[in-house]
Order: C-alpha cells, then structure tokens, then sequence
C-alpha cells in the first residue's frame, strides 16, 4: 500500500510540474501577443516637399523703408551758432535765389530784417574796418604831401589791410544772414523766431520743383533685382501707389554699405515731403541650368564639411550634398546632380535624419 501511495505521489508532482510549465508557456505568449499589440509603430514625420520643375523659379516682394523728398532739393544749413532774430520764409512758398531766409545774432539782437547785429564777433570786425580805414586814409594823406617810395608802400599796405578787413567782415555777415542758394520752393521749414540755433543745423529745404522723390537703400545682395525703368509700389498695405526707378547708385554708401535707389512716382501723389514710408518690389530669381534650383534658406543644412538637402523617395529622406551658389534674402539659389522629378524637403527637414521613414503634407 505504501509503496502504490508512493508512486500516486510521484504522478501527482510530476502532473503538477507539467500544469506549471503549459501555464507558464501560455502565459508568455499571451504576454507577446499583448505587447505586440499595445506597443506604438515607428512614428512617421510630416515634410513638405516640392518637385525639382517646381523649384525654377521665386516670385517674391521686397520690401524697404523709404522716405518721400523733394525733386532736385538742397538743405539750407546754419554756418553758425545763435538766436534767429528773423526768419523770412514760409513753409510751401517760392523763395528766389539770394533771397534772405534767417538773421542769427548773438542774445540780445535786435529783432527784424536789418544790419544791427549785436554778435561781438561782428562788432569786433566793425571795429577793425573802421580801424584800417582811417589808417588807409591817413596813408593817403602823408603819400599826397610826400610821395616817397616808402610812403607809397605804407599806402598800399594799408589799403590791403582795409581790404582784408572788408572781405573778413563780409564773411562773417555772411555767415549770419542765411540767404536761399537756389530758388525753389520751400517743402521744410525747421525754424521760427526766436530759435537757438547751432552751427550745422538743417534750418530749411528747398526744391527747384513741387514734385516729390521716393529715396531708398538696397543691400548688394539684393541690387541684382532692382533695375532703373522698373515699376514699384509705395505706400503701405491699406493704401499703395506706382512709382517707377529712375536712377541706382553706383557705389554703395560709405557707413550702411547699402546703395542709394531713386524713384518717381507715376501721376500725382499727395504726399507729405519727409514722410517714411514703404517700397515694394517685386521681383523674380530664376535657377537657368539645369542643375540649379531654388530654395529656402531653412531647407539646407549648414555643417563644417558639407551643406546638404534632403530629397523624398519610396516614403524615406535621404541626404543629397549640395553646393550653395547665391543667397538672396531668406532663399538660396543651389547646385546638385538633380533629377527632374526629385522631391525636395522644404519644411520639416530640421526633424529628420537620413533614411528615416516621413509622410508628405
């Protein structure tokens, strides 16, 4: 009995052990099946991606800040420092060439268009012309009584001396009756009486005609698009108005390294002279070989050995080698063995890596 109750036993371990390992095989797959199932597939990137035949030709706008000037204008400056004791001119007005503008004098000046000056520069002036007037005239006195060669002298001395005396003082006056050095009409007026005014102060503009001029600068990256004959719009995006380039410096200025374009606009614009304003510009850069194309700045990859895209195919990047030809603005103009109907990745490179699986937008 005891030795049957012993192999009883051993059936029933070794069943148990057995249940255990089916269990345990069960329950491994079923562990399978399960992650398989709730584990995430490979996620795809979303790009944007156009054809190489797409990727000829930018239609773009430029836009720069401009400021609307006189045609054929010329700043009236002060040649010194003051108060302006008349100011002779009105804003809009036809002034005629010499046309007295503003008297500066010195605090205290008589006030009104007259020669009193109460400047101590030009009374020291005064001074010293009537000082070598009666000494030339004293010297003429002793040449007639005695016309010795050395009163001779003396007499032309001193009337050189007068003469240098008169230049000195007329300068000066100059330099306080501010007079108009063409005639035009006065499109800015920067002065009242009463006014201090400093040496170099812009105290009016004037200009030889009432049409206006649209003033711009353009960087030389950008000058290729900008053509005299060229139609443009100034103004802002509520209100615009056609202008057409009429001139394009040659030389870039010497602080902002930028070039000076000039416009005219087209029929009769009412606009204030000194008025910031926009311009835009339309223009086109095309890719003309057949291995060039164009593309935004963003869409190429600036590394230390190489610059490279990222072209589409069967639902994968992969990098291709460009060489980068030209750059204007936020696009760039680039070189590869390209095939007409390569995609290229425009948007969403910046989240790939080479051969990663992506989907198109």
């Amino acid at each position: 009995m005891s030795e049957k109750n012993g192999k009883n036993w051993k059936k029933i371990v070794i069943g148990l052990i057995l249940v255990l390992v089916c269990f345990g095989l069960v329950l491994r797959k079923v562990n399978q099946k399960t992650t398989q199932e709730t584990a995430p597939p490979d996620k795809k990137i979303s790009v944007e991606a156009q054809k190489v035949t797409d990727l000829k030709e930018l239609k773009t706008t430029l836009q720069y800040p401009a400021l609307i000037v006189g045609d054929q204008q010329i700043k009236v400056v002060s040649l010194t420092g003051g108060i302006a004791t008349a100011v002779n001119f009105d804003l809009g007005r036809w002034v005629g060439q010499n046309q007295l503008l503003v008297k500066v004098d010195d605090q205290g000046g008589s006030f009104g268009v007259n020669n009193d000056f109460a400047s101590s520069q030009l009374k020291q002036l005064e001074n010293a012309l009537e000082q070598a007037d009666e000494n030339y005239d004293a010297a003429k006195r002793a040449y007639e009584k005695d016309d010795s060669k050395a009163n001779k002298t003396a007499k032309d001395i001193a009337k050189l001396q007068k003469e240098n005396a008169q230049i000195a003082l007329e300068a000066a006056r100059n330099n306080h009756l501010i007079k108009a050095p063409i005639s035009g009409f006065v499109i800015s007026k920067n002065v009242s009486l009463g006014d201090a005014v400093s040496a170099g102060q812009t105290l009016a503009t004037i200009s030889q005609s009432n049409q206006i001029k649209i003033n711009f600068y353009v960087s030389l990256d950008e000058l290729d698009g900008v053509k005299v004959g060229n139609l443009i719009e100034v103004g802002d995006e509520s209100e615009k108005f056609s202008a057409k380039i009429v001139s394009v410096a040659s030389q870039a200025d010497e602080t902002t390294r930028k070039f000076l374009v000039e416009a005219l606009p087209v029929g009769n614009q009412d606009f204030l002279i000194e008025t910031v304003t926009n311009v835009f510009i339309p223009v086109i850069y095309r890719a003309d070989s057949n291995d060039s194309i164009i593309v935004p700045l963003s869409a190429i990859t600036f590394a230390q050995n190489e610059n490279y895209i990222f072209l589409v195919s069967d639902s994968r990047v992969f990098k291709k080698t460009v060489e980068v030809e030209e750059i204007f603005g936020e696009n760039a103009r680039i070189k590869a063995d390209f095939s007409m109907e390569d995609l290229v990745v425009i948007e969403g490179n910046r989240l790939v890596g080479d051969g990663q699986t992506v989907e198109l937008k």
